[in-house]
């Protein structure tokens, strides 16, 4: 039995991104019924590789921000944990295990807007 990597996708989450894909290709080709065949199929593709982009720069948006509130914050979450030795890395650390439900969420709030025009 093949060992799975900790942040490899299993055969449920590539199914799924093929559906939303399909689902995002399907949309765009019912909403431009005068536009080519090759069209359609090109923008619902299009879309959804800006759907995959834009929940990468989210994502990013997201981590700068939460870097700069620990980076501003340390003392005061030190001070509120009645002093604990937790350092910025900590904290850190602490974001980067919620990653990866953090870019789920991004990617899901992206391909929302793209799939209803937002």
């Amino acid at each position: 039995m093949k060992k799975k990597n900790k942040h490899s996708l299993n055969g449920l989450g590539i199914s799924i991104l093929v559906i939303m894909g399909v689902l995002m290709v399907w949309h765009v080709y019912k909403k431009f019924p005068d536009e080519p065949f090759y069209m359609r199929i090109g923008e619902g593709l299009l879309r959804f590789g800006g759907s995959l982009l834009g929940s990468g720069i989210v994502f990013i948006a997201v981590f700068l921000a939460v870097y700069a509130a620990i980076k501003v914050s340390g003392d005061i979450y030190n001070r509120a944990n009645d002093g604990t030795d937790e350092t910025e890395e900590d904290l850190l650390n602490h974001f980067s295990s919620l990653s990866d439900s953090v870019f789920i969420l991004c990617f899901l709030v992206s391909y929302a807007a793209v799939y209803f025009g937002w």
